[in-house]
């Protein structure tokens, strides 16, 4: 691998000249943290800028990683007991409860607005269901571990997705200048909400999840027959990507509603569909 690195990359260069390859994981990470803040927290919420949870959602996150691969190895009383005493995530965890916590409090005491859509505001404001079919009030504990927990789901989709994205943008600087003046159009500090409002926004991230979908790796079969919100029926028994990707690249399944094919990426697509819906 050295050799290759040295060859491929290192190679070709004259005297004098230098490469530095960088590290972009850092960068990365903290774009995904930011992301993931202005939908689960609000854009005016103290968490969005919170270091110290960034740092341990990531770090909760890296943990998972490498506990998959032991219960994967080895008997679950066995792998449960590696994990907790060499792979534990509880100081983490109990850091993450220490900067929510106190969000969670003050908005329920009316002393932080609550005012904007968000993730967190959902948590708080929907019970706790059990399966007698009682209910309770979110704790301020039960909230903290589920951000928790959902950022360590869909960390791997805020990756593919945000790797995805940024490709495509780079191919098209018109693009980015467009997004840029339709963002720069709105009347108010760009939020969530108001920049899914923004139609190019809207047809250009549904066009990725469409045209990516099969990086999402849903290699499992469905445990029943599943309805899409295009109305469309994916059996029980299905392997998941190969339905997936037929619902969203196959022209006998889905319309079409740009004269660009379905097996080429076009982020004005359902601009342009919403344009001919409108005549």
């Amino acid at each position: 691998m050295n050799e290759i690195f040295h060859t491929e990359v290192l190679g070709g260069l004259e005297p004098g000249e230098t490469k530095q390859i960088d590290d972009i994981t850092g960068p990365m990470e903290k774009t995904l943290s930011y992301m993931f803040s202005l939908n689960f927290y609000g854009t005016e919420s103290s968490l969005i800028d919170n270091k110290v949870l960034a740092q341990e959602l990531m770090q909760v996150s890296r943990i998972l990683m490498r506990a998959v691969p032991v219960y994967h190895i080895f008997p679950y009383p066995i792998a449960d007991k590696i994990v907790k005493n060499f792979i534990s995530a509880d100081k983490h965890l109990d850091a993450i409860l220490d900067q929510v916590t106190p969000v969670v409090n003050g908005i329920r005491s009316g002393n932080i607005p609550d005012d904007e859509t968000s993730f967190i505001s959902m948590l708080i404001k929907h019970p706790v269901s059990f399966h007698n079919g009682e209910t309770n009030a979110r704790s301020a504990s039960n909230t903290a571990l589920k951000i928790a927990r959902t950022f360590c789901l869909t960390k791997m989709t805020l990756v593919h997705t945000n790797s995805f994205m940024m490709y495509e943008l780079a191919r098209r600087p018109e693009l980015v200048q467009e997004l840029r003046e339709a963002i720069m159009k709105l009347d108010e500090k760009p939020t969530a909400k108001s920049l899914n409002q923004i139609p190019l926004i809207d047809s250009f991230l549904r066009e990725l999840l469409r045209h990516k979908s099969h990086t999402f790796m849903h290699i499992r079969a469905a445990k029943k027959e599943i309805l899409l919100s295009t109305g469309q029926v994916i059996p029980e028994g299905s392997i998941l990507i190969a339905a997936v990707n037929d619902a969203q690249r196959d022209p006998e399944m889905t319309p079409m509603i740009s004269d660009v094919p379905l097996n080429q990426f076009d982020p004005y697509r359902y601009l342009k569909g919403m344009k001919k819906r409108r005549k």
